[in-house]
């Protein structure tokens, strides 16, 4: 029996008061859904639910922030092993035009046989060539220095 996650959004949650909820939450099952296609650096998405807001994912068990905690004087081979597949899923979300805009250790999950998966495309933009909300990109101490320049 396959174990999930059931992720609940809620609009309250919100650090920002013009923040469509809704579309945030439409954005994150289509990017999941385009990304079902080269699985293996992603969460999978098994099911959503729309009027409740309410998304069905592959289970994770640990985030890469608690794995280097639980673990921190891993190998040099470990951590080229996990910072290869960051790498590669980075790689993948460009090649189809995806900016995460909220990369971060907790959006970063490791599977029990050290897999990694990228999870939470929420604030994330698509056809990102004009984009200009850098206001809301991603979590502070994490940002990309260039988005403090707007």
């Amino acid at each position: 029996m396959e174990s999930i996650f059931i992720k609940t959004l809620e609009p309250y949650l919100s650090d920002y008061e013009d923040v469509d909820i809704n579309a945030e939450f439409i954005r994150e099952v289509a990017l999941l859904s385009m990304l079902k296609l080269r699985s293996g650096f992603f969460s999978l998405l098994t099911g959503f639910d729309p009027t409740n807001l309410t998304l069905a994912i592959e289970y994770l068990p640990i985030t890469l922030g608690e794995y280097m905690s639980l673990n921190p004087a891993i190998t040099l081979l470990e951590f080229k092993h996990i910072t290869y597949q960051i790498i590669l899923g980075l790689k993948h979300l460009q090649d189809l035009n995806i900016l995460h805009r909220d990369i971060k250790p907790e959006n970063i999950m490791i599977t029990e046989d050290k897999q990694v998966r990228i999870i939470d495309f929420g604030i994330s933009a698509y056809n990102y060539e004009h984009f200009t909300d850098w206001d809301r990109t991603g979590t502070e101490g994490y940002k990309a220095p260039e988005c403090y320049l707007y």
